[in-house]
Formats: C-alpha cells, structure tokens, sequence
C-alpha cells in the first residue's frame, strides 16, 4: 500500500551508504573498515543531519542482518559516513517513521513507496558487494563527501520501498551455479598443469639418458661420448662455458627447493626470477666470451650507482624476513603470500666476494654464482642438473596436488617457468641431437646405397657373408715355401718389426718375446736367417720397433722400463719408465728429431728425447693403452673400454680426435693406413674395422667379419684378431687371429684377396719388410685361454712367407684410394 501523506522533498540516498547497512537492534558497526572505532578528535564539530543522507529502513528485530561480513581496508573513508553519533541519532529517527508507517498500514506486509527510503540489498548480490568494496580499496578516495555521493548515487526513478518481510528474496539455485564454471576452470588448469609437467619429466630424463649414451636417440644413433665430441656445439672450450652456467644454474635451484616452496606462488615467482637472471648470466657469459655489448650493458647501470653497501637492503622490517607489503595488485601482477618476491623482498644470494668472473653491476638474487677453481666435467653436470630439474618439477606437482591449488596465476607463472626450460636446457639439446643424428642416418643411407649398387658382390668372400665365386686355387694361399727363423725364442712372441732402412741389402727381424729377451735377426735374399743381437729386460717384453736409419731397436715391458738397443756399439740404455707394464712402443720423428712414444697400462702416453731421461711430454688416456702404431704425422692410441684417441704429432700434446670402437668387444690392435689417412681396429670378437680420419672420409668407413669358424648347429667359434699388418708398397693388408690363420685384404675394394690354411697355433704378432716381398708371422701361445694351456707342447717358431705377385696387389678393377 502507498503512503497517504506527500512524498517527501528530500534528494535521493546513496546506494551503498554506510548509514543503510546500521541496525539498532545489532551491534553498533565500527567506524572504520579495519573493524576498530574512529578516533575521536576534539576539534570536530558534532554531525550535522545532511539532505544528502536521509535516515535509514530500520528493519524488524526479528529479521537477519543482512551484511556481518568484515569489509577490508579502504584508502579515504570519512568519519562523517559511519560515525557512532550520527548512527545513533539515524537510528532513532528511522525508528520513529517505521512505528508512523506501521501504524499507517495497519498490518507487517506493508509495502511502502518512500523515496528517501533506498531498497534493501537482495542475498543473492551480498558476495558481488563484498567484492566490489574489496575492489574499492584500490580506488582513491574523493576529494569530498559531495562528490563521492554524486559517483554512488542511482539516477532518480519512482521507486518503491518494501517492508523488511516483502525485501526481494534470491532466486532459485540454477544448476549452471558460477561456482560450477570457476571449479572446471581450475580442473582443466589442472590436468594441463601435470601432462606439461610429466612430459617435461620424461623429455629431460631421456636427454639425461642419450647424453650418457644409454638409449638410442629415437630408436636410430646411439650417441657415445666421441660421437658427442664431434658435434660442432660440443667444442672444448663452448663445452667448458656451458658446464659452467649449468653448473650454476643446477647449484641455485635447490635453493628455491628448499626456501620458496611454501606455496605454489611462492615457489613457482622465485623460480622464474631464478630462470630470468640465469638467461640473463647466460647472455653476458656466453659459450663464445663476453660480448662488447654485453660488457656495455652490465657496467652502464654502475656509472649512476652510488659507491655503498655490499649488498642491497629491504625498504621495511617485513621484507627483512621475507614477507611481502600487503597489497593486491588490480590486474593480478602481485598475488600476495608469504615469502612473495619483488624487487626488494629478498636479499642478495649471490657469492659476491668471490665472483671475480661477474662484471660491474652485474648482482643477482637467486641465481648463486661461486668462483671454481676447475672446469666442471659437461657430461656429469648435464645429468645432474636434468635430475634436479626433474625434482623441480616433481615438487611442482606436490605443491598442487588437487585442482583447488591450481589457480589461473599458479597456471600462469608455472607456463613462464616452463617456457624458460624449454628456451634454455630443452630447445637446444634437442636440436644438437637432431642435427647429428640426421647426418648420421644419411651417411648410413649412403653406405648402404654403395653395397647395393655394387656389381662384384660375387668376389666379397668372407666380407659381407656372399658365396665367393671364384675358384680356390684364386682364394686359398700356398704355405709350402714358408721358411722358418733359426733360433727361435722361448716363450710366447709378443711382436715383430722389420728395419725400415733402404740403404741395407739384408733385412733385420726384431723379435720382442714373453722370455725377456730382445733379438735381432739378419735374413738374406734366399730366405735364410741368422742371430745379430740379444739384450735383456727384467720381465716380457711386450713390444718392439725400429729407428728409420736402421741403426736402434727400442722396447718396452711388463719391467715398466722403455730401453733402447744402439746396435753400432750394442749397448742397451733405460729411456724412461711408466707406473705400469709398457704395452706398445714405436719410433717417430718430430722436426727432424728422432723420438720414442710408449704406451702403458698406467693409462698414459709418453713421448721420449733420447737424450733425456725424463719424457718430453705425456698424455692422460682414459684407460690402459693396449696397443699404438705410428705413421707419418698420425699416432693412433686404443685403450681399454675400446676408446681410439687420435693424435696429430705435429701437436702431440692434445687429442686430435677421440671415437668409441665400432667393434663392440674389446680392442686387441690398431694399425694406421701405409698413406696415414687411417687405420685398421681389431678386436676380440673377431671383426675388424675401417676407420679413416677425416669426417669427409667417413661415408668409407666400414667393419667385417673375419677368423671365424663356419657355423655348425648353430655354433660359431669366434677368434680374436691379433695383428693387423699394412703393405707398404700397395696399401692392402693382412689380419692374423688366434684362428692360426691370416688373410690378405683390399680395404678399398672391400674384398678378401688371400686366406691361408691354419699353421698350427695362434698367430701372435705379424709384419711386412720394407719391400713387402716378406710377411713374417709368429706363432705361439696367445693367452686366450689363460696359463692352464701354455704347455711345452704348443709351438714357438716365427716363420717367413716370400709373398707373390698376385697375393697382395689390389683388384685392378678398383680405383685405389
């Protein structure tokens, strides 16, 4: 029912005034917004009754409050809008027009039409208001009450007031509740969250697994270490820069693991500071030095920076100890929280006594960066800083366990940390590994192209498994005019090595043996032989070879003593000594000066000056040298673990190039090309190997099998290859295994060119004299079967071969390399 008495000329109230939210039969609400009383100051006039601000609807007793929720701080609310007096005296006047109304009425559902009266504020919208005076505290305040009455006020409209019992009740709960939307949101947030953060898991952990040669990179190269050297990223001095920034990198993030993961906020804004100043260190030390422009950008900052403190300080108490200002950013650029970071919430992390690598200026608060003393090993540092960024992920999971964790910032700070990762450890590696293993597959493509297209696959006999065609008289060699070495030695033959003079017409056999004896043999045209010299180690003697002017013999053996043997005078003198048995030994000459290398079982290489008892310089190998060979300029090095290590003489002190075996089982020999554009591996497992030097040249390399036994019910005996020998006039060469049987081969035709019967034993040591018009072999007992089968029965002899025309001449339908 309308009132009957005149509508009131008073102007319209304010929809949100303070006074409208009063009740008498409440308590009294607080004057301000933080819930304490305002002070009350001496010089402030009373309240005035204001036309802008009628008395408020006081609502039935027995009515709920319609707002108890605590309201937050606002910047510049006026005293005169909620003060005690001025509620009181409101309330006494709202009291008296609700008993007039009531009165008038007749009856409690009354509707009344009272302009000055503003409409109650239905349930449904209680929690938009709580927001939007959450909101309003980010808002300044109005210079007046006038004005922030005339921003609040509605326009005027012939509205009608209801009383308390008619107010307008929430509508009915749609199934399509904000709520429902909200929690999908954060469902898919969720489930978004743990697939990028799994995956991230998985791809660092299979790069972890491919950089330790464990897994083939997408089931195509296995990638070894040499493999990984010969990438162009991986050069010693880039690979040293790298490991060190992953180094830093992996020494800060347990820091944030373990100090900033209170709350995914907190733990996901560190680590993007973390990741940022990381990018930035990356960018001014970089694998190629420091740039000019990167030296610019760290010392311009320090020109118009005051000469003060080591470190920089916090603006408040509270950011001393990590806590953040209490202040919600309008656009969600701060989420509050403990341990929050901003620019002067945390103090300085850097080891800055001791980084004399960091530029002026440069200073970090996350990113921790000591000085090392030693360059870090890249292989070990990527995998372990792949491990701790799988436990930065995994703890990122912890922290959001549920989708109520997984908030639209956690979302969005956990895809810029993410995007980091990618940008600075995935991308990168991925795209190395990519680029070698395409290079790898079309060199494989290409070989297999050749063996395809070849024509004489009818003549590859024993190479790739084909049938030879050919007759056996034009395959199987001739024993019978093989002449024996007068005087053998005792024991097991270790090695043997021509004299590489021209100007002697009678060629001299060296022969190392397990007796500890060294001898010298001269052996004329007609294939007869005679002892010239002797001399003694003080245990075997596991390798020999001679000077290019015929004139010494140096040795090497299980005593650790390299001696040399001057044959003009025969005296015998101590060079050098290793930790460890000396397996190999060879002469080589540097700038013209004859030089000694040997190789030990105490992993190293030592080069030696015969006129000094010390080495002229030495090389840490990974494992014992098992065998070395000399040709030219190149030096070939195969080690335990079936490393070849590489060495350019003209700068002997470095690797040139280091590879992992193609053969899988251990290396037994390495011997280089006649042209030293390569050399011949061979290995236990009865294969041997082509491997040229050059990566131009790589497209030839290539491994067969050979001394094996034909299968039998599916057995096939396997033999070692003892000895690989080069011919040193056309370029072939001969393998000799524990079979006791040799082979001539053609390495550039691919192709078998003599086998010989068995001689009785293993073949020990093999080589060709200068001519290659004599292939000398040994037989004796080889130490594959261990001490038990040494008997005396087993032979001991080192025999001749006069080698003929055809027997290792290449096919003269092959173009020689």
């Amino acid at each position: 029912m309308q009132r009957s008495g005149p509508p009131p000329t008073t102007a319209n109230a304010p929809f949100f005034s303070s006074s409208f939210f009063s009740s008498s039969s409440s308590k009294s609400r607080p004057g301000t917004s933080s819930g304490e009383p305002p002070e009350k100051s001496q010089s402030q006039p009373p309240p005035q009754p204001s036309p802008f601000f009628p008395p408020p609807l006081q609502p039935q007793s027995s009515g709920p409050n319609v707002l108890i929720k605590d309201r937050k701080n606002s910047f510049g609310r006026k005293t005169s809008f909620s003060s005690p007096n001025k509620s009181s005296s409101l309330s006494s006047s709202s009291s008296k027009r609700r008993a007039n109304s009531s009165s008038s009425g007749g009856g409690g559902n009354v509707v009344v039409t009272d302009r000055n009266v503003p409409p109650a504020l239905p349930d449904f919208a209680l929690a938009a208001a709580a927001k939007i005076t959450r909101d309003a505290d980010n808002i300044q305040s109005p210079a007046s009450a006038d004005s922030f009455s005339r921003m609040l006020s509605r326009t005027q409209t012939g509205s009608t007031s209801l009383a308390p019992s008619d107010r307008l009740q929430p509508p009915p709960t749609s199934a399509t509740h904000p709520n429902m939307w909200q929690s999908s949101e954060s469902v898919v947030l969720h489930m978004q969250m743990q697939e990028i953060a799994n995956k991230r898991i998985s791809t660092l952990d299979y790069l972890r697994k491919a950089h330790e040669g464990r897994v083939y990179w997408f089931n195509t190269i296995l990638f070894d270490k040499p493999d990984l050297a010969r990438m162009p990223s991986f050069e010693s001095r880039k690979l040293a820069r790298r490991a060190t920034n992953y180094l830093l990198l992996g020494l800060s993030l347990p820091t944030i693991v373990d100090l900033y993961a209170n709350t995914p906020i907190e733990f996901l804004r560190s680590l993007n500071n973390l990741l940022q100043e990381f990018e930035s260190f990356q960018q001014l030390h970089s694998e190629g030095g420091t740039s000019t422009s990167s030296l610019s950008r760290a010392r311009l900052p320090s020109m118009f920076r005051r000469q003060g403190g080591k470190s920089r300080r916090s603006t408040s108490g509270a950011n001393d100890i990590g806590y953040p200002l209490d202040s919600d950013s309008a656009n969600g650029g701060s989420y509050g929280g403990i341990g929050g970071s901003s620019s002067a919430s945390a103090s300085v992390m850097s080891f800055a006594s001791s980084d004399n690598d960091l530029l002026p200026g440069e200073v970090y608060t996350h990113l921790l960066t000591p000085s090392l003393p030693f360059e870090p090993d890249f292989y070990e540092t990527f995998a372990t800083l792949c491990e701790v960024l799988i436990d930065v992920y995994t703890k990122v999971l912890s922290l959001v366990p549920t989708p109520r964790e997984t908030t639209a910032p956690v979302a969005e700070l956990f895809a810029k940390a993410d995007a980091k990762v990618r940008k600075i450890i995935v991308q990168g590696v991925v795209k190395e590994f990519e680029d070698s293993s395409r290079s790898h597959i079309k060199t494989e493509v290409a070989n297999i192209g050749k063996v395809l297209d070849r024509q004489h696959t009818d003549n590859m006999s024993g190479l790739f498994g084909a049938a030879s065609s050919a007759s056996s008289s034009n395959t199987v060699g001739d024993l019978k005019q093989d002449v024996a070495l007068n005087n053998p030695p005792e024991d097991s033959i270790s090695d043997l090595a021509f004299s590489p003079a021209q100007n002697q017409t009678s060629d001299f056999l060296a022969v190392s043996s397990w007796d500890k004896k060294v001898r010298i043999y001269e052996i004329a045209p007609n294939g007869q032989s005679e002892g010239r010299h002797a001399y003694e180690h003080d245990g075997p003697v596991l390798g020999c070879d001679w000077s290019k002017d015929g004139t010494k013999v140096l040795s090497g053996g299980a005593d650790k003593a390299v001696k040399l043997c001057d044959l003009g005078s025969q005296q015998t003198i101590k060079i050098g000594e290793h930790d460890q048995p000396v397996k190999s030994v060879r002469f080589f000459e540097s700038s013209g000066t004859p030089m000694a290398v040997s190789g030990s079982w105490d992993k190293t290489v030592k080069y030696w000056d015969m006129r000094s008892p010390t080495p002229a310089a030495s090389l840490a190998c990974q494992e014992r040298v098992y065998t070395i060979d000399v040709r030219n300029d190149l030096l070939v090095i195969g080690t335990a673990d079936r490393y070849i290590n590489v060495v350019d003489l003209k700068n002997p002190t470095k690797f040139y190039k280091t590879l992992q075996s193609p053969l899988k089982w251990q290396t037994r020999v390495v011997s280089c090309f006649a042209d030293a554009a390569g050399f011949a591996i061979g290995s236990i497992e009865g294969r041997c190997a082509i491997q040229y030097v050059e990566d131009k040249d790589a497209t030839s390399n290539f491994s067969f099998k050979c001394h094996r036994d034909p299968p039998a019910n599916n057995v096939t005996n396997v033999y070692a290859v003892n000895d690989i020998s080069f011919h040193p006039v056309h370029g072939t060469f001969s393998t000799a295994g524990s079979d006791g049987t040799f082979h001539f081969w053609d390495k550039d035709a691919k192709h078998r060119l003599k086998g010989y019967p068995q001689v009785g034993g293993s073949i020990t040591a093999t080589t060709f004299n200068k001519t290659g018009s004599i292939f000398a072999y040994g037989i004796s007992y080889d130490w594959a079967k261990g001490f038990q089968h040494n008997t005396q029965a087993y032979p001991t002899k080192v025999m001749l071969h006069p080698v003929q025309a055809d027997e290792c001449k290449p096919r003269p339908t092959m173009k020689k390399r």
